[in-house]
């Protein structure tokens, strides 16, 4: 970002992939992952919202249609209304032109639930801290954020009252260096409904799974990850491994154990 960078040009939006069950999860897919897609916002407001809308209004005939990962893997939702298989692979082919074009950047945590209890130091609540180990991640990659030159505005999918108010508190700790005593993020949260319809919202919740399925090394029928594995944070030319973060590893190693976070939902 050039020198100068005013507050309002960062769009940083969440969504997640798995549930936050560590005892009866599927064992099919054991992890819990939280996806952040980082938006210019000239960019996002110029250029993917407007590309995301026209692929909407060409193949629905409106802009108010939802696009959900899995209604696109699984052919439901409004995937059903196309007709016939020939135009569902072309949404399906356009889309990921589309998420490939698109410019955005990608950080993500995840939690192996897999990893027997005794041997994590910190399970704390599995959301914010995969949610804290992003946060690391802006303030690593972005200095803008970090030295205060700008200010994010961070759009979250809700999922439900007490869920969200334990998020805000774990922003609030970040934005008051409660976590890490040089970490100092400036955001303006906002939660967004499923039926609010964001087009960053949905691209997190586009890319969120996929990235799930790469970690696992499950197949991916829908949005193959090679579509969005060099929009990684990090040097350019392909993944970084340091904005694709194991909580679960990085705990027993000791080494997620100096952010502080929310105590485990009752």
């Amino acid at each position: 970002m050039p020198e100068g960078t005013s507050a309002s040009d960062w769009i940083i939006c969440v969504d997640e992939s798995g549930d936050l069950g560590l005892r009866n999860f599927n064992s099919k897919f054991p992890i819990f992952l939280v996806a952040m897609v980082i938006f210019e916002r000239a960019a996002y407001e110029n250029e993917v919202v407007p590309t995301f809308e026209s692929l909407k209004r060409k193949f629905f005939g409106r802009v108010d249609v939802p696009l959900h990962e899995i209604d696109i893997r699984r052919g439901i939702g409004p995937i059903r209304t196309l007709h016939g298989h020939e135009q569902r692979r072309e949404f399906r082919f356009e889309l990921r032109e589309s998420l490939s074009a698109a410019s955005f950047k990608i950080t993500a945590a995840w939690f192996d639930k897999r990893m027997p209890p005794q041997s994590v130091a910190q399970p704390g609540n599995l959301y914010a801290r995969c949610f804290l180990e992003c946060a690391v991640r802006l303030w690593t990659f972005l200095p803008e954020l970090a030295d205060g030159r700008s200010r994010a505005e961070m759009v979250v999918e809700s999922r439900g009252d007490k869920e969200d108010a334990t998020l805000r508190r774990t922003i609030e700790g970040i934005e008051a260096g409660e976590v890490l005593p040089d970490l100092r993020l400036d955001f303006n949260l906002r939660f967004a409904g499923k039926r609010d319809l964001n087009i960053g919202v949905e691209i997190a919740d586009l890319v969120a799974n996929p990235i799930a399925r790469h970690v696992l090394g499950l197949e991916q029928p829908s949005l193959p990850f090679e579509l969005i594995q060099d929009k990684f944070l990090g040097p350019s030319g392909g993944l970084n491994p340091e904005s694709l973060i194991n909580v679960s590893a990085r705990q027993t190693e000791g080494s997620g154990g100096h952010l502080r976070s929310p105590q485990p939902d009752d």
